[in-house]
């Protein structure tokens, strides 16, 4: 036995064929076919949408969008608030209610329709473009999503810089902690001889590849979210996510494809660089004179171990009173609480390039003077 939605759906498709048959031996007014279809598509959309049966959910979804069925948005909030996140996908029947999902979501986001923020955060495992686009749009306090987000990703580039830059105006309570808890300031301290000089440079960059294309027979064309790059590496067509200095974006594309890609758009910040702008503008600081900075390049001079040894002491020591000074400073302006103002500092990591012609004598192995400080040789 048929499930009813099933019944109505045919009863009413059946319906619409035979109007359009009989219509069809007289050229009918468009006005007049347009209201009768539409007549027919509005209960089809609502009994599709509270079906069982994923294929029909989607294809509920795409009616929806298409039709800009405002009306059929509380089903869909249903839909997405029932939605079991992290199902296994094994089985045809598990991807179905996934695929399902990506029109549910993509006519939400389409309809800017006000999705309570706990849902749009319950899905970003599974749907993290989506996730992230909805939490931008809540009209309730999202930020403990974005700063959990923020603190824990380290998958998707993209996702963690979006929330960054979406909790960054917000001056969130907790955003400064954790920016300068996983900062590393990186040192490289090039030992010469007198006469001489030293430094260095990098870059790096990611780009993922797509994954082939899934189709499925029956189902409707469905949009595809994809992190579309940051920076100025962005793809063409992207969409701005989370405006900032280092800007993050979307891709959305419709496709008869349900095959999300595993890795998409070239994003590979510098977490530490963009951290050190963060707090430029947390304390509304110069980003050509940013209170502290990522990377450091720093030359001695060799005139023995004793002065090898102070010199390095020295800087170390500096580099903790910039640290001191800007937790006062964040402090100050109430982004951190009065007991981080002692404890609460980046990590320090010196490496020690020898560029001595001779090396001798062995530079000394320097014990860390503190718990944030690592040292050892450049590599």
């Amino acid at each position: 036995m048929h499930p009813p939605n099933i019944m109505l759906s045919r009863t009413l498709s059946a319906a619409a064929l035979l109007s359009m048959a009989a219509w069809a031996q007289q050229p009918p007014d468009p006005a007049a076919l347009m209201d009768h279809l539409e007549k027919q598509i509005a209960p089809l959309t609502a009994a599709w949408l509270g079906s069982p049966d994923a294929r029909l959910q989607a294809w509920g979804a795409y009616l929806t969008l298409r039709g800009g069925r405002t009306e059929a948005l509380p089903a869909m909030l249903a839909l997405l608030a029932a939605y079991p996140v992290g199902i296994e996908t094994a089985t045809p029947s598990d991807s179905d209610w996934h695929d399902a999902m990506l029109g549910i979501l993509d006519a939400l986001i389409e309809f800017h329709a006000p999705v309570p923020a706990a849902d749009a955060q319950r899905i970003y495992p599974d749907f993290p473009v989506q996730s992230l686009i909805l939490l931008s749009r809540a009209q309730e306090d999202a930020t403990p999503a974005l700063l959990d987000i923020f603190r824990t990703e380290s998958t998707w580039p993209s996702a963690w810089l979006a929330a960054g830059n979406l909790l960054l105006p917000r001056r969130a309570p907790g955003f400064a902690q954790a920016v300068i808890a996983n900062l590393t300031v990186h040192a490289l301290i090039t030992v010469t001889e007198p006469g001489s000089g030293g430094g260095f440079g990098g870059s790096s960059s990611c780009c993922g590849a797509s994954l082939p294309p899934k189709l499925k027979a029956g189902w409707p064309p469905v949009a595809l979210y994809t992190f579309g790059g940051c920076g100025s590496q962005v793809q063409p067509g992207a969409t701005l996510l989370a405006a900032g200095a280092d800007p993050a974006f979307y891709h959305r594309q419709v496709s008869a494809s349900y095959q999300v890609a595993a890795f998409s758009g070239c994003c590979n910040p510098d977490r530490d660089l963009v951290r050190q702008r963060y707090l430029a503008a947390l304390i509304s600081a110069s980003a050509d004179e940013p209170p502290v900075r990522a990377h450091i390049s720093h030359t001695l001079v060799w005139q023995g171990l004793d002065a090898y040894r102070a010199a390095l002491t020295a800087f170390i020591q500096e580099q903790q009173r910039i640290f001191a000074a800007l937790a006062k400073r964040l402090a100050e302006q109430n982004l951190i609480g009065e007991e981080d103002v002692a404890t609460l500092r980046p990590a320090l990591h010196v490496s020690i390039w020898d560029q001595r012609a001779a090396h001798d004598p062995v530079l000394p192995t320097l014990a860390s003077p503190a718990g944030n400080v690592t040292i050892e040789p450049f590599r």
